[in-house]
């Protein structure tokens, strides 16, 4: 006489907790990163913070820190900036893009001076890969918010007519508007 069992899930994996760890660990760096970048360049939200001890002055509500003696960041800062946001595009999740997004697009529109050829092509990754219309999109304003000036002539270039050959293939009418919208305002000058 065989008994017959009921088909039963199969047990879930054994709980590895490096593995969670490891996942935490590159969740909360990236997270760090973000909001370090968008300290170290002064902007940040602060919900309050007045102190008459310390040299720092904020408001609340404001989006800006005044800090008594920083300058300007240094040219290793800059070159760093481009280099960690372009391996954190390319690796973060849908929901940390968006800060790095948001940071990217600030700098690259207030400050001429940021390098960013690697930033750039992490830019038209996320514009190809991304499955979030929401990343995708954003990344078209970050390319339209960078100019040769941050990028090089002829990368420049080279980047808008691979955002175009991308324009050509992507599903959402939204982003194909934008990606149009970037590569005419280009071509116009």
């Amino acid at each position: 006489m065989h008994l017959k069992y009921p088909n039963l899930p199969s047990p879930p994996l054994p709980f590895n907790p490096n593995r969670l760890f490891n996942q935490l660990g590159q969740v909360a760096s990236t997270f760090l990163l973000a909001a370090g970048l968008a300290f170290a360049v002064g902007e940040a939200d602060v919900a309050s913070a007045k102190s008459s001890s310390t040299s720092a002055s904020t408001e609340i509500g404001s989006s800006e820190i005044s800090l008594v003696g920083m300058e300007e960041p240094s040219a290793r800062w800059l070159a760093n900036f481009d280099l960690q946001v372009a391996r954190q595009l390319r690796k973060s999740t849908a929901e940390i893009r968006v800060d790095l997004l948001e940071v990217l697009i600030e700098q690259a529109s207030k400050r001429e001076n940021l390098k960013l050829p690697q930033t750039a092509s992490a830019l038209l990754h996320v514009v190809e890969t991304s499955k979030s219309r929401g990343n995708r999109m954003m990344a078209v304003q970050a390319l339209s918010e960078v100019g040769p000036a941050q990028v090089g002539e002829v990368r420049y270039g080279r980047a808008m007519n691979q955002l175009y050959a991308l324009g050509q293939e992507e599903t959402s009418d939204q982003v194909r508007g934008a990606i149009a919208e970037v590569v005419t305002n280009y071509q116009a000058g």
